[in-house]
């Protein structure tokens, strides 16, 4: 090799590492400095992570306090099968402990996803026994189980919630914002076997608990009228019923009873039509009850007394594009003999006397 073809291979690789060190400099500066938010971000999402933390559910109490729904702590159960070494003993044990079917759980852990739901919602007590056995692959996440520690007790009024804790029907659900509370956030530390440490100067949002709901309705009482109300449906013959209790001054809700009733801890219960509350999904027209309610309004006010003479049309009056009849043809009667024999005409005219507002508070 002559002293000329050497230099000129030397100069080529010399011009090709130059080419190879001026590719991996731009590569760098690629990543480095245009790329950079990138892999910042891409960074952050591989070794940190971002943890919900979910509110305690607001209790619901009776007016003295006494608990009628609350949320005691659960368990969701879950699995992620690509880590299970053995399927069916795996299945075996979740099916035993969790009372689910074995083809189930065989079904769900033989997919190939990275995780899997087994079960939600489960009392921890049942789960010691599980947990001790460490079955690889099986992971138990905490979460919040509502319990109704009356079971049935006021069920219509309360209403449920689903599993994923947002109210379904009654209080529950009419009030769904003031018990659910705000969720906060955690940022935690994961390494490289994935798991996850709290460090003291990530942030940090603190969850707000749900608001305690306090109802007018007494446990004693509201447990004495669903009894009455179920001997009446039950002697009677009747397909439902339902019970008001009302305390007369300030309106206040003593009871309110629906029957047939449902356990809310018991959600195979939970048939069609279950939580109709009756006394108020269940319009009815109050007809001549209501009309002592009147008559106290126009004798209170001044606006006739039980003497006073009313021509009732001769059973027939027509008041707008409707017409009022009564069942017999009266003619002058009493105010007293309008309320005794139940006079719609004659009612009919005296309550015109009466404002809105003034029937309402009577």
């Amino acid at each position: 090799m002559t002293p000329r073809m050497a230099r000129t291979r030397l100069s080529l690789v010399f011009w090709c590492l130059v080419l190879l060190a001026g590719l991996i400099s731009g590569h760098l500066f690629r990543i480095q400095v245009l790329q950079r938010d990138h892999y910042l971000a891409e960074a952050d999402r591989q070794h940190k992570r971002k943890i919900v933390l979910q509110p305690r559910r607001g209790e619901i109490q009776d007016v003295n306090g006494v608990p009628l729904a609350v949320s005691a702590e659960g368990l969701d159960v879950y699995a992620v099968p690509s880590r299970i070494k053995n399927h069916s003993k795996t299945a075996a044990a979740l099916a035993s402990h969790l009372g689910l079917p074995f083809n189930s759980i065989m079904k769900k852990i033989a997919q190939k996803r990275p995780f899997v739901m087994i079960q939600q919602k489960v009392n921890p007590v049942k789960l010691r026994k599980l947990r001790e056995m460490a079955f690889s692959g099986v992971g138990f996440v905490p979460s919040s189980k509502r319990y109704y520690p009356h079971h049935g007790l006021a069920a219509q009024l309360i209403g449920y919630v689903g599993v994923d804790e947002v109210g379904l029907a009654g209080v529950e659900f009419a009030q769904d914002q003031r018990l659910r509370g705000e969720p906060g956030w955690l940022v935690v530390q994961r390494d490289a076997r994935n798991k996850s440490y709290n460090m003291l100067d990530y942030p940090l949002q603190q969850q707000a608990n749900g608001c305690c709901i306090s109802l007018t309705i007494e446990a004693e009482f509201q447990e004495i009228a669903e009894e009455a109300l179920r001997r009446g449906v039950e002697t009677s013959g009747a397909v439902n019923g339902c019970v008001v209790a009302v305390r007369p001054s300030p309106g206040e809700i003593l009871a309110m009873a629906s029957y047939p009733g449902v356990d809310l801890n018991t959600t195979r219960s939970f048939a069609n039509g279950a939580f109709q509350n009756l006394a108020i999904n269940l319009p009815f027209e109050p007809g001549s009850t209501f009309k002592p309610f009147i008559a106290s309004a126009l004798i209170g006010d001044g606006h006739v007394s039980l003497t006073d003479s009313i021509f009732c049309e001769n059973g027939s009056w027509k008041l707008g594009r409707r017409v009022i009849r009564d069942v017999h043809h009266y003619g002058r009667l009493s105010f007293e003999d309008v309320i005794a024999k139940s006079s719609n005409v004659g009612m009919a005219k005296l309550v015109q006397k009466v404002d809105d507002k003034r029937l309402y508070r009577a």
